[in-house]
């Protein structure tokens, strides 16, 4: 859908703006938590990070 990004795209649009991403709102149609924060982590290392419930960022 054009007004939905996947993952990647998410995360390179938020890297243009921030040094620190963090993806929430994410569809259940994703890979689930577990394997999303693998594969994100991997992919992006330290900068992007997946949101969970309860995340407090200190800013």
């Amino acid at each position: 859908r054009p007004d939905h990004n996947n993952v990647d795209e998410a995360a390179e649009i938020g890297l243009e703006v921030a040094e620190r991403v963090y993806l929430s709102h994410i569809s259940h149609h994703n890979l689930p938590f577990t394997k999303l924060v693998k594969y994100v982590s991997e992919t992006y290392g330290d900068n992007v990070n997946v949101a969970y419930d309860g995340l407090v960022v200190y800013i």
